[in-house]
């Protein structure tokens, strides 16, 4: 069994469902169906077994026509499809579907159409399942605002949204002032209460009037759900200074009395290391103190232990050396996907 695993793309991992054309080549795999019935696509010639838990299966890919291709993945025990249903794009990008599964379970994955005309295509770059990764700081939220008519109830421990509707996207959400072009970590910890529903992150601009990010961030329902904590990385877009962040139902299965419970939501403004090393030059200067405070408390909330040090002429080399050692450290302990 494994817990993680980076596929690769070639005609001895992967073949055809249904009536398809696969090309493989360096850049990846291009898929072409030859059908305009039923879901060809591409799929894993042998299923995997994966140790009790919850995964992402994540595929970078791009389709000659949006809402045609999706990510798939099929439970061979239960014969059933799980996880949400993520739609291709025309552009390059790289989605997130996610699933639970108990131990010893056998899946399978890749992708497939629907709706699909004769030579309809997609371009599978990158293929690759992973365990949702778990974080240890988390916030309850102070204060939420209700999504559509979604009933919200505080209590000491989280929020209890209850979508008090059948259709649409009822939940919570909160208004955030941020910075244009900045780069914000979402932390998350819900736990859906519903048989047939789902609920998803979202992020919506207050100035443009549409959402900035995919709805891929799923919390599943069933009466397997599990209380699920993770973290997603937001890119704020230029000339946006205000956005809506929340948490909300699918409406997909929904029902009146469906809920969720909000552990966390906490939202926190990224200072990269990048701004560390334009400023890492007055380090090792005299008068310089408040600088090297500044410096000493970003990297100290990245769990770096910093000292000051002296200059000496000839050593600029070592610290470039040293600060790109920084960076990559950094790089290392938070990955956005």
């Amino acid at each position: 069994m494994i817990s993680s695993k980076r596929f690769d793309l070639n005609s001895d991992v992967f073949g055809p469902n249904q009536n398809v054309v696969l090309e493989f080549g360096k850049q990846g795999c291009t898929v072409t169906v030859k059908q305009t019935q039923s879901t060809p696509g591409i799929r894993l010639l042998k299923p995997i077994s994966l140790e009790e838990g919850n995964y992402e299966l994540l595929i970078t890919v791009r389709a000659s026509r949006p809402e045609t291709f999706y990510l798939w993945v099929y439970d061979k025990e239960s014969k059933s499809s799980i996880g949400g249903t993520v739609h291709v794009s025309e552009r390059t990008e790289q989605l997130v579907t996610q699933f639970s599964v108990h131990d010893g379970a056998r899946i399978d994955v890749g992708v497939l159409s629907h709706n699909q005309v004769v030579d309809d295509f997609c371009v599978i770059e990158s293929v690759e399942i992973r365990p949702q990764i778990f974080q240890k700081r988390l916030n309850k939220p102070l204060y939420l605002e209700p999504n559509q008519k979604a009933l919200l109830e505080d209590t000491d421990e989280y929020w209890k949204v209850i979508a008090n509707q059948n259709s649409s996207t009822p939940g919570c959400r909160l208004s955030l002032s941020v910075t244009p072009n900045s780069l914000h970590a979402i932390d998350v910890d819900v736990e859906v209460e519903s048989q047939t529903a789902s609920a998803f992150l979202w992020a919506y601009s207050r100035v443009s009037g549409e959402e900035i990010l995919p709805r891929v961030h799923l919390f599943g329902g069933g009466p397997d759900a599990k209380r699920i904590n993770k973290t997603v990385y937001l890119k704020i877009p230029d000339n946006n200074h205000e956005v809506l962040v929340g948490i909300l139902f699918s409406s997909s299965g929904l029902k009146n009395s469906d809920s969720f419970k909000l552990y966390s939501l906490d939202i926190e403004e990224i200072t990269t290391l990048s701004d560390v090393v334009d400023a890492g030059y007055v380090l090792n200067l005299d008068g310089e103190e408040e600088k090297f405070e500044y410096c000493r408390h970003v990297l100290q909330r990245e769990g770096f232990d910093v000292m000051k040090c002296l200059r000496f002429v000839g050593l600029k080399n070592h610290i470039t050396l040293i600060l790109k050692l920084i960076k990559t450290l950094h790089l290392m302990k938070k990955i956005c996907y």
